[in-house]
């Protein structure tokens, strides 16, 4: 664009601006999927009110197998996502082996887990 006529964008300069915009959201969703995902398991497995991974998994009683589930299918996303976009994920990681039971319980074990 001309300081003294007012030509409007080329397509090319639209398509470039778009694509930066694109690109920039794809990268703040990454980000914050795994702000999330280390947000979630720092409550879980290092509580700041003291409780321990017991006790958190007690609070949701039958459905704490869900809670798991879930992370499980978030983590997953981020791996296919990183994969297609050529980045590896930083996941959190339980601290402690766990066994999620089929009522929907899940029990923690005094191991360190071990993926």
């Amino acid at each position: 664009m001309s300081i003294l006529t007012n030509n409007p964008e080329t397509t090319e300069a639209k398509q470039a601006a778009t694509k930066a915009r694109i690109l920039a959201i794809a990268r703040a969703v990454w980000t914050d999927l795994q702000i999330r995902q280390h947000d979630g398991m720092d409550e879980f497995w290092r509580n700041p009110q003291g409780l321990t991974p017991q006790e958190v998994a007690d609070a949701f009683g039958t459905d704490c197998g869900k809670l798991f589930a879930f992370n499980s299918a978030l983590v997953e996303f981020l791996t296919t996502q990183g994969q297609i976009g050529g980045a590896t994920p930083e996941i959190r990681l339980p601290s402690h082996q766990f066994a999620v039971n089929q009522d929907g319980t899940v029990s923690i074990s005094s191991q360190p887990y071990t993926p």
